[in-house]
């Protein structure tokens, strides 16, 4: 029993140590000016895919989610206009960088952080996105141009995976409203006993399962818990209860290590 209770210890501990990787962009090009996207939706038309409009701003500082007292225009790093598409400029189409802090849901047009994300609506958005920065569309321009393309492309394609997936989205979510576990926190939860019973049960239940029937009715079983779990993020979320999140949101890593054991074993 101690020694089944160690090796959960060690799960858990390393469970709590994923962190969810944020984009990191390039030292700024000469000439070239590092911006902000941000403003209110719109779509633009642009050949055969539809991408969200946004306003470019430059940050001139930034201290957690940025103000727009705190925002000034920025210009095509190529033309001098305003762009007023996140991706490329109207006026020159020229390949914009990507702005050094822009968030996930800029990108998808989506304006506001929320965790509740229509997913089909965030999948359609990102197979347009693909299209839109195809490097086929940019075979022909300068290097300058193609590196950013694919900057652009490496970018969404984060964005997408981040918010596709409840737990990054939850765990993207408080970061950016600055709330992520800290060391007590993460004791804490290690210390929460029923939780950790719960986890040395089931997994025992899927240790002595012999046949298939078992296993699925076990993951029947976890999948509601998930679904559950899902709700409450939702619910706290939308009443800004970040330490409820918080919680939920490393109840959710357990579950999800628990469906992953079921799976494997099937």
């Amino acid at each position: 029993m101690l020694r089944r209770g160690c090796r959960l210890y060690r799960d858990i501990s390393r469970l709590l140590s994923v962190e969810i990787g944020h984009v990191k962009s390039k030292g700024t090009r000469a000439g070239i000016n590092r911006t902000w996207e941000h403003g209110s939706l719109g779509w633009l038309w642009n050949m055969d895919s539809m991408v969200p409009a946004r306003k470019r701003y430059h940050v001139t500082v930034r201290s957690g989610m940025p103000d727009k007292n705190e925002l000034e225009e920025s210009m095509c790093w190529r033309c001098g206009k305003t762009p007023e598409d996140l991706f490329l400029c109207g006026a020159c189409g020229t390949i914009q960088p990507p702005g050094h802090s822009v968030d996930a849901y800029a990108i998808f047009g989506l304006d506001e952080a929320s965790f509740d994300v229509d997913l089909e609506q965030l999948e359609s958005t990102y197979k347009s996105l693909q299209k839109y920065l195809h490097p086929d569309k940019f075979s022909s321009a300068t290097p300058e141009e193609q590196e950013i393309s694919s900057e652009q492309a490496m970018r969404v394609n984060h964005a997408y995976a981040t918010l596709k997936n409840p737990l990054s989205r939850a765990t993207y979510l408080l970061s950016l409203h600055g709330c992520s576990p800290t060391s007590d926190q993460e004791k804490e939860t290690i210390r929460d006993f029923d939780m950790l019973q719960a986890i040395m049960d089931f997994r025992e239940e899927v240790e002595l399962a012999t046949d298939e029937a078992a296993l699925l009715e076990l993951k029947r079983k976890v999948e509601g818990q998930i679904d559950t779990c899902l709700q409450q993020m939702k619910r706290f979320f939308g009443e800004k209860d970040l330490d409820k999140a918080l919680k939920e949101t490393q109840t959710l890593r357990y579950l999800n290590r628990m469906h992953e054991a079921v799976e494997e074993k099937l």
